[in-house]
């Protein structure tokens, strides 16, 4: 199972506004002989931690007093960057030749900055590089008809990923 959950990727530009990074949707008007494929390009475990403020309830002779103290939390999720593609039937072969091999070009792009927790940086190096190598391999009509989409999100503890829950350290 897996699942459909896309994490919203956010960022500040230069001038310190906020960036959403939504993945663009697939244009719906496909010709039947259109082949919709996906592939993990790359995945992680990420750890990761937060601090909350605590309380422990301590009840001298006078009355009770909740004390407040520093707690912290971790979890490992396992986050994938995914191409979803679509393509016409007619150059099947060639277009999936040349995924495999760009595939391993954006992976290696994407992963350093998905295991520090920069999603934004990964999802834009990780389809940049994909789409240069994707570019070299295969011709320029060909490219012209293939959809490329790249997400980001979450793998659930069901599908092989982290359970990604948060626990006290």
């Amino acid at each position: 199972m897996i699942s459909e959950e896309i994490l919203e990727v956010r960022s500040l530009d230069e001038n310190g506004n906020l960036i959403r990074y939504t993945p663009p949707e697939p244009p719906g008007n496909f010709p039947e002989s259109t082949i919709r494929g996906e592939k993990v390009l790359c995945d992680a475990d990420v750890r990761q931690v937060k601090t909350e403020i605590c309380y422990s309830t301590v009840c001298p002779p006078l009355g009770c007093i909740d004390l407040p103290y520093p707690c912290i939390f971790s979890r490992v999720c396992t986050y994938e960057l995914v191409l979803v593609y679509y393509y016409p039937s007619d150059y099947e072969d060639e277009i999936k030749r040349c995924i495999g091999i760009a595939a391993i070009v954006g992976a290696a792009a994407a992963l350093p900055y998905i295991l520090v927790g920069n999603y934004s940086a990964a999802l834009e190096a990780g389809s940049t590089s994909f789409t240069e190598a994707f570019k070299s391999c295969i011709s320029e009509e060909i490219y012209e008809q293939v959809n490329l989409n790249f997400n980001l999100r979450r793998r659930p503890k069901e599908s092989g990923g982290e359970a990604c829950e948060w626990r006290r350290a």
